[in-house]
């Protein structure tokens, strides 16, 4: 199924006012063909990840040992229709100079950004139209994915988080899902062989962005922290303790979770897409 071609607002997981127009939704493919593709962007020079249309439909949807078979035709033609709607993305950032690459107060006319500046794929003065066609080539075929300058300081200074889509809908819509998408973009200490810990303050400007600056007491805010805690550990079996804590300046989250390796998380969550791929 295509996405719906109308545009989209969308707002910070953590609350507040922050929001980012885009001109058209994205489908859950095309998010996975942009972590993909962002994946193999190297670390310093052009912003540029040479690929091939194999490697990133076996990204997508799965190796050979995964899917039964190789990725095909199939496959092949999600995987452009996917970067075409890439290239077409326009975002506006409020509050974000794209071309210095720095947050800023009011701004206007530069926070207007592409994600892709382009795609090129050698094969495409063939005019393959057909999955047999397209899949004639088993994903040989050379593709740059040309990725917006921006961009590419945000991939590379991994200013980026995997999340488990399944669990964040488990967790609803309220503070525990902010809370907890919080707590996924962490880095913890080793604690033990099979535990990490991590002490986080939450001050002034972090009670704002959660929503919680609206209660009138504060041990109404303390109590409905604790609530979305308490929702984490039921929800989320990594998390053995989530506990809220006076702070300084506000509270402090207390955190205990099962240590998992990150990339090993992010096969997790790259497998849980990739079923509900091949299933759609």
């Amino acid at each position: 199924m295509r996405p719906d071609p109308a545009p989209l607002t969308a707002r910070s997981l953590l609350g507040g006012d922050l929001a980012v127009q885009v001109s058209r939704r994205l489908s859950m493919r095309d998010l996975a063909v942009l972590a993909a593709a962002a994946d193999l962007l190297p670390q310093d020079g052009e912003p540029d990840a040479p690929t091939s249309l194999y490697q990133l439909a076996g990204a997508v949807y799965g190796t050979r040992r995964e899917l039964g078979r190789h990725p095909g035709g199939r496959e092949y033609g999600h995987v452009l229709s996917s970067l075409d709607r890439l290239v077409e993305i326009t975002l506006k950032i409020p509050g974000y100079d794209v071309v210095a690459g720095r947050v800023v107060g009011n701004l206007a006319g530069r926070s207007t950004a592409n994600l892709l500046e382009g795609v090129y794929v050698q094969h495409e003065r063939l005019q393959l139209v057909t999955p047999a066609q397209r899949g004639g080539l088993k994903g040989a075929a050379n593709v740059k994915v040309a990725f917006a300058r921006w961009f590419a300081r945000q991939v590379r200074a991994g200013y980026a988080t995997y999340l488990d889509l399944v669990m964040f809908r488990r967790l609803g819509v309220g503070l525990a899902a902010r809370i907890w998408a919080y707590l996924e973009a962490e880095s913890y200490e080793l604690k033990g062989r099979d535990r990490e810990t991590k002490a986080i303050g939450l001050g002034p400007p972090a009670v704002a962005a959660l929503d919680l600056a609206g209660y009138k007491r504060a041990r109404d805010a303390r109590r409905a922290l604790s609530r979305a805690a308490e929702r984490i550990v039921v929800t989320d079996p990594r998390y053995e303790a989530v506990d809220v804590r006076p702070g300084v300046y506000g509270y402090d989250l207390y955190v205990v979770r099962r240590r998992g390796d990150r990339l090993r998380e992010h096969r997790r969550v790259r497998e849980a897409l990739r079923t509900s791929l091949r299933d759609a």
